[in-house]
């Protein structure tokens, strides 16, 4: 954990009871949550505000007898929200991290007041890389073969937001596109017929 002030950052392992993590085709990006037991007032002293960088090492090995190698992932995050803070016995509190991709920030932060005209697919890839900032190793795959040009003016529209707009006019010979994130690979812009 990267704390506001200061450049030192703090393992927090020890500290991770228990660790949840959501992949959605109807959700934009990762979400996860994170139990913590803090026996050390960790809160307090470095005062957490919701807004910290969290790097994360998962690992993961092959069950027995299989043929898949070793797999670990590199996740970089920010709180997006602290919540259930309890104090229950003296000197150990208790509470959760609410952590999702730092876009989420940047979708928080910018509104599109913009025209556009291009196919569906090279909007969404616009947006992702130049207001939501996603660094090019996080982007998967975005479909670009979405046919067809619209032209409009986003109305003062978060970017993910713009996104979920255009997905509601998007198809692959008939079948919706999603726009997600996973673990494993990061952005995807997707139609159900690609996914399959």
């Amino acid at each position: 954990l990267y704390p506001s002030i200061g450049d030192d950052p703090f393992d927090i392992t020890a500290m991770v009871g228990r660790m949840d993590v959501i992949e959605d085709l109807g959700n934009p990006s990762i979400d996860i949550s994170m139990f913590i037991a803090d026996s050390n007032n960790f809160f307090s002293n470095i005062k957490l505000n919701g807004s910290e960088r969290i790097t994360i090492l998962m690992k993961r090995s092959p069950l027995k007898d299989s043929d898949q190698d070793k797999q670990k992932w590199d996740l970089d995050l920010k709180i997006l929200e602290i919540f259930d803070y309890s104090r229950r016995t003296l000197g150990k509190s208790f509470y959760f991290l609410k952590l999702s991709s730092p876009f989420v920030y940047n979708h928080h932060a910018k509104a599109l007041v913009r025209p556009f005209s291009n196919t569906i697919g090279q909007l969404v890839k616009d947006i992702v890389k130049k207001d939501l900032m996603v660094d090019e190793k996080r982007i998967a795959s975005i479909n670009t073969k979405t046919k067809g040009i619209i032209k409009g003016i986003y109305p003062t529209i978060k970017p993910l937001k713009a996104i979920q707009w255009l997905l509601n006019n998007a198809y692959d010979d008939g079948t919706p596109l999603y726009f997600y994130e996973t673990v494993k690979s990061g952005i995807h812009f997707e139609s159900q017929k690609e996914i399959n």
